[in-house]
C-alpha cells in the first residue's frame, strides 16, 4: 500500500467572501460552523485516509500564525511549506510533489483545498482511497463532483465515459453562464472541485514535461529553504516560478488525467449565496450569525459583529455583513459579484480590502500603552513603589498596590531611575509630593546610604541586595547590577557617583572610555582588571559560571550611548567598545551552526549544555535581536542585522500554542521546557519585531513583522489588564490564566522600552509626539 501525504493548500484571501475574508483574517481559518474553521475540518477529513503518512499544509508568511495555532488546538503535527510569495496552485503544488518525492517517490499526494465544505467525511474518505489506487497507475486523478444544480459558480469535467465512475478526462471548461451549465448537467459534466491526487513522481515527471518554468525555479526554492519557526521558508527563487494554476499548467495537457465522480456533498463556500445555502435556517429560511432581528423579512443571510445589533425590517433574499469598518449588504443574486468590489477597492488603495490594518492597530495599541503608563504606573510606582524614608524604590507592589517586604536589588533602583529619568525629561511633572527631579535625587541619596560598599575590596560599587528596612545583606556586587547605574545615567539620572573619591582614578581601558561618567572606569577596574572579565570584555562570574546577560546590558549601555550622540571621540569610543562586545558575543553566545543563544558559561566561555545551562531564553534571543539590529543602525555592517534576523527566528520557537505568548524556557530542538510566560519576555519580542520591520526593505517581510508586533503588543496589554490599574502580572499560566502575585517593579523598565519602540513606529507613521516614555 502506498503510503499517502495530504497536501492542504491554504493560500488566498477568498474575495468574494468579502469583508467577512480578508488578508487579515482569511475564510478558511474562520469559525463558520460549529465553532470549527473549515482549514480544521480539512485537516481532521484528510487524516482519515487510508495510508496516511504525514501531513503537509502549503501556505503564505501571513497565514503562517493561523496554521499553527489551528494545528496546535486539534493537537495535530503536520510539516507547514511557506511560500515567499503567492503564485497560484501549480508552484505550490510542485513544491509539496518534490518534498514528497525526496522521502519516498512512490508515495501518493493528496491535494485539497483548505476552504471547502464537505460535510461528509466518511464518503470522502473512501472516493480518496479510491482515487489513491487509482493513482497508483501513474494517472493524476481528480474527484469529480456530481452537480446538484445548473450552477455558473463552478469549473466543470467532462468525463470521457460519463457513464462510468473512473474515466479519462475528456477537457475542462471555465464557469459557464446558467444555461451552458443545464446543458452541462444534461452531458454528464461534473463540477471540477479542485483536488488532485497522484504519486510525487508522477507530478514531478509531469511538471518537468508540461510546466518547466514552474519546476525549475521551484526545484531552486526547495534545495534553498530553511526552516524558520513558523515552518519551511521555500527558498527566493520560488516568485520566479510562472504564475499559474493546475488546471493550466498540467491538468488541461496531460494525457493522465482521470476524473473519479463523486457524490458527497460539496461547496467551495465561494460566496455569499453558497454560505447561505449550506447555513441552518428559521422557519422563514433565515440564516443568522450574532446579535439579529427580523421582521417581516425571509431568505436573508446576517453576520453582524459581536456587540452590534442588526435589525431588519420587511425585506427579503439579502447578505447583511457588519464587520468592524465596513458594512456590506447585497441581493443574493449578486452574490459573485463582490469579487469586483474588491478590485475596486484594490484599485483604489482601501485599506478595507485588507481588514484591520496591523499599523491601525498599532496606533490604538500604543495610545493605550501611552495613557496607561503616564496616568496609571508612573504615578503609582512614584508613591507606593518608593520608600521615601529610606529613598530606595521597593521590590514589588501586591495586587492590592501595597509594597511587600521582599529584599531590594541594586539593579531595580538602576532600572527605575532609568525609568523616571526619561520620563521625566519627556514632560512627566513628577509625582506629589514633588517634581520627578527631587524623586530621582532622594533615590540616589538612599542607594548611597544603603548599597554603597564604603570598604573592602569593593569599595565605591553597589551591594547586590538590601532588606525591605534597609539593613544590608550579604548579596555581592555585580556587573549586571551597575549596568543598570550606567543606563541610568545615560539617561540623566544623578548617579552622585563622580563625589567619590575612588571613582577619580583615570582609566584608559576601552570599555571606561565608551561609557559616560566615572561609574564607567570604575566597572572596568574591578570587572575587568580584577579577572571578572577576558579580553577586555564584561562578563560576570557565578563561580564556577560565566554568565552572558551582563554582556548584554553592557551593549544596552552602549547603544543608549550612541543613540544619545555627542562628541566624536566619545561616540567613536563607545561604537567600538559595542562591536567588541558583539563581535564576542556572536563568537561565544549563539552557536553558529543553529543560532540557538546559550546563557551559561564555563571559566573558557564554553557554553554548559547540561542542567539548568541547557534551558535557553526566547526573551533574550529577542532582546539581542533588538540590540543588534541597533548596533546595525549604527554600523551599517549587515552582519548584525542578518545575526539578528536569525536570533528573532530562533526566539519564535518558544512561542506557546496554547496562549501565544513567549515561555520562559525552550531548549535547542525549540522545545517548550518552562511554558509559563513571563512579561518581560513579551515586552522584548514587541521591540524585536518593530525593529526588524522598521529594517525591512521586503514589504512581505516588514508586514510579516508588524504582524507579530500587533500580537506581541496584544498579549503584553493583557499582563497589564489588573484591578489596580498601574500594576501588572509577571506571569501566564499555559492554560491562559495569570498567576495572582507581586509586580515586580524591575518589569516597567521593559514596559517602558517597549511602549518607547512602539510609539516610535507610531510617530514614524503619523509624526506624533512622543509623550512620556
Amino acid at each position: 500500500m502506498a503510503k499517502v501525504y495530504p497536501v492542504i493548500m491554504s493560500g488566498g484571501i477568498g474575495s468574494r467572501l468579502w469583508p467577512l475574508s480578508r488578508r487579515a483574517r482569511p475564510k478558511q481559518f474562520a469559525p463558520l460552523f460549529d465553532g470549527q474553521s473549515l482549514f480544521q475540518a480539512t485537516v481532521e477529513r484528510v487524516r482519515t485516509i487510508q495510508g496516511f503518512e504525514d501531513l503537509i499544509i502549503v501556505t503564505g508568511r501571513d497565514h503562517a500564525r493561523f496554521v499553527a495555532q489551528q494545528l496546535d488546538a486539534l493537537k495535530v503535527n503536520a510539516q507547514i511549506v511557506l511560500e515567499p510569495a503567492g503564485r497560484e496552485s501549480a508552484p505550490a503544488i510542485a513544491a509539496a510533489a518534490a518534498l514528497i518525492a525526496q522521502k519516498d517517490q512512490n508515495a501518493v499526494a493528496v491535494v485539497v483545498a483548505s476552504d471547502h465544505l464537505i460535510p461528509d467525511h466518511d464518503h470522502f474518505r473512501r472516493d480518496c482511497n479510491r482515487a489513491v489506487e487509482i493513482a497508483e497507475t501513474d494517472r493524476i486523478v481528480t474527484l469529480g463532483i456530481k452537480p446538484s444544480h445548473p450552477s455558473d459558480a463552478y469549473g466543470y469535467i467532462q468525463p470521457q465515459q460519463p457513464d462510468k465512475p473512473v474515466s479519462p478526462v475528456a477537457k475542462f471548461v471555465e464557469k459557464p453562464n446558467e444555461v451552458t451549465a443545464q446543458t452541462y448537467l444534461e452531458q454528464g459534466f461534473l463540477w471540477n472541485s479542485g483536488n488532485f491526487i497522484a504519486k510525487a513522481s508522477t507530478l514531478v515527471t509531469a511538471f518537468a514535461q508540461l510546466a518547466p518554468d514552474v519546476l525549475g525555479p521551484v526545484e531552486a526554492a526547495v534545495q534553498a529553504a530553511r526552516i524558520t519557526a513558523d515552518g519551511m521558508l521555500l527558498g527566493d527563487a520560488f516568485v520566479d516560478a510562472q504564475k499559474i494554476s493546475m488546471d493550466y499548467a498540467i491538468m488541461e495537457k496531460t494525457d493522465q488525467a482521470s476524473v473519479l465522480r463523486s457524490t458527497f456533498e460539496w461547496s467551495d463556500l465561494g460566496a455569499w449565496d453558497s454560505l447561505y445555502a449550506a447555513a441552518d435556517k428559521d422557519s422563514q429560511d433565515n440564516a443568522f450569525t450574532g446579535d439579529v432581528l427580523a421582521f417581516d423579512s425571509e431568505r436573508c443571510a446576517v453576520r453582524s459583529k459581536d456587540g452590534t445589533l442588526t435589525v431588519l425590517l420587511g425585506v427579503a433574499d439579502i447578505n447583511v455583513v457588519v464587520d468592524e469598518d465596513v458594512v456590506l449588504v447585497s441581493a443574493h443574486s449578486a452574490a459573485q459579484r463582490t469579487k469586483d468590489v474588491v478590485a475596486a477597492l484594490q484599485r483604489d488603495g482601501r485599506p478595507e480590502i485588507e481588514g484591520a490594518s496591523t499599523d491601525s492597530a498599532l496606533e490604538e495599541l500604543s495610545g493605550w500603552f501611552q495613557t496607561w503608563l503616564a496616568t496609571a504606573a508612573l504615578p503609582l510606582w512614584a508613591t507606593a513603589g518608593f520608600d521615601y524614608d529610606l529613598g530606595i524604590w521597593r521590590e514589588n507592589l501586591d495586587q492590592t498596590g501595597r509594597p511587600t517586604n521582599a529584599p531590594v536589588r541594586a539593579r531595580v533602583q538602576g532600572r527605575q531611575n532609568t525609568v523616571f529619568a526619561i520620563a521625566g525629561r519627556q514632560g512627566w511633572p513628577g509625582p506629589w509630593p514633588g517634581p520627578w527631579q527631587d524623586l530621582l535625587s532622594r533615590a540616589r541619596l538612599g542607594a548611597e546610604q544603603h548599597f554603597n560598599l564604603a570598604t573592602g575590596d569593593h569599595t565605591g560599587l553597589m551591594r547586590g541586595e538590601i532588606f525591605a528596612d534597609g539593613q544590608p545583606s550579604d548579596a555581592p556586587p555585580t556587573l549586571y547590577d551597575h549596568t543598570f547605574q550606567l543606563l541610568a545615567e545615560v539617561h540623566g539620572a544623578p548617579t552622585g557617583c563622580e563625589t567619590r573619591p575612588c571613582c577619580q582614578r583615570e582609566n584608559g581601558d576601552t570599555v571606561a572610555a565608551a561609557f559616560s561618567g566615572r561609574l564607567g572606569g570604575l566597572i572596568a577596574k574591578h570587572c575587568v582588571e580584577d579577572g571578572f572579565g577576558t579580553d577586555g570584555l564584561l562578563c560576570e562570574v557565578s563561580a564556577p559560571k560565566r554568565l552572558a546577560n551582563p554582556t548584554m546590558h553592557a551593549l544596552e549601555v552602549l547603544l543608549a550611548r550612541l543613540d544619545q550622540g555627542g562628541p566624536a571621540g566619545t561616540v567613536s569610543a563607545a561604537r567600538d567598545t559595542a562591536v567588541i562586545i558583539a563581535d564576542f558575543a556572536l563568537t561565544r553566545f549563539v552557536c553558529p551552526e543553529d543560532g540557538w543563544l546559550f546563557e551559561v558559561f564555563d571559566d573558557r566561555w564554553n557554553p554548559i549544555k547540561e542542567g539548568n545551562g541547557a534551558r535557553l531564553e526566547p526573551g533574550h534571543h529577542f532582546e539581542w535581536s533588538w540590540l543588534l539590529a541597533g548596533l546595525y543602525l549604527h554600523t551599517r555592517d549587515h552582519r548584525y542585522l542578518t545575526a539578528a534576523r536569525r536570533l528573532y527566528d530562533r526566539g519564535l520557537f518558544g512561542l506557546c500554542p496554547q496562549t501565544g505568548a513567549a515561555v520562559q524556557f525552550m531548549d535547542t530542538n525549540g522545545k517548550r521546557l518552562i511554558q509559563t510566560a513571563r512579561l518581560w519576555s513579551q515586552a522584548e519580542w514587541l521591540k524585536a519585531a518593530l525593529r526588524l520591520a522598521e529594517l525591512s526593505d521586503d514589504t512581505q517581510d516588514h508586514e510579516t513583522f508588524l504582524e507579530q508586533a500587533t500580537r506581541a503588543a496584544n498579549i503584553l496589554k493583557s499582563y497589564l489588564e489588573t484591578p489596580v490599574q498601574g500594576l501588572w502580572f509577571d506571569k501566564l499560566s499555559p492554560e491562559g490564566g495569570f498567576i495572582d502575585e507581586p509586580a515586580p517593579a524591575s518589569s516597567l523598565y521593559h514596559l517602558q522600552s517597549a511602549i518607547r519602540c512602539l510609539q516610535h513606529h507610531v510617530s514614524g507613521k503619523n509624526k506624533a509626539e512622543n509623550r512620556f516614555v
